[in-house]
């Protein structure tokens, strides 16, 4: 049975038969397979010298580090990912919320219709300004208006300055404790008087002092 085995196999092979039978018949097949052959001895060799991504894999430590860290951080990525999907899918979150809840979607729209709608004035506001129309157009295009703004700006940049130094009785009463004391010690005896006076003379002699004699009459 060996030998009838045998002489099956060296007949297939005469006759080109079978991957064995092609390379003795084929001369062609033959060179394939010994350039085949040749570039998987070329790559081994440059693998086994550390050249290329798999020899510098192979031979250079840190690389391999950095591959395998990579290759963590991506599956990290893709879980993170897994987990989001499945909140937007069961309305978590924001965005979940977005997909799901009716009226919450209903909102964003309007929101973002509303945004639209700003936009478009704005933009049509520009365009007016640019050929010289309202308020913004005359400033951009009339230099004395606009040299009117540019000073009322600087005079309020002045005043505020002013003020925050503590000059001047604005200025005073918000940056001095003192003045603002005085003051309403002031007021407080203000009203300290007016009160005296009402309740020492009858309502018509106080208003008869507080708005003169015409009232009376």
């Amino acid at each position: 049975a060996i030998v009838e085995n045998m002489r099956a196999v060296t007949d297939d092979l005469a006759s080109g038969q079978g991957v064995l039978g092609s390379l003795v018949s084929d001369p062609v097949l033959r060179e394939n397979m010994s350039s085949i052959l040749g570039g998987v001895e070329t790559v081994i060799e440059d693998i086994q010298g550390g050249r290329g991504a798999l020899g510098a894999l192979v031979v250079d430590e840190t690389m391999r580090e950095r591959l395998i860290e990579m290759l963590r951080d991506g599956s990290a990525a893709m879980n993170d990912l897994r987990i989001i999907t499945e909140d937007l899918a069961a309305g978590r979150g924001t965005f979940g919320a977005l997909l799901v809840d009716e009226a919450m979607r209903e909102d964003a729209v309007t929101l973002t219709e509303n945004m639209r709608d700003a936009a478009d004035r704005l933009a049509g506001m520009l365009a007016d300004a640019s050929q010289g129309r309202g308020l913004l157009g005359r400033i951009l295009t009339d230099d004395s208006m606009a040299e009117d703004g540019r000073r009322f700006l600087r005079d309020l940049a002045d005043s505020v300055h002013e003020i925050r130094e503590g000059n001047g009785t604005v200025g005073k009463l918000v940056a001095r404790d003192e003045a603002y004391d005085e003051m309403m010690r002031a007021l407080r005896s203000v009203v300290r008087l007016l009160e005296d006076a009402r309740e020492a003379q009858p309502i018509s002699s106080f208003a008869n002092m507080l708005f003169g004699a015409t009232v009376g009459r």
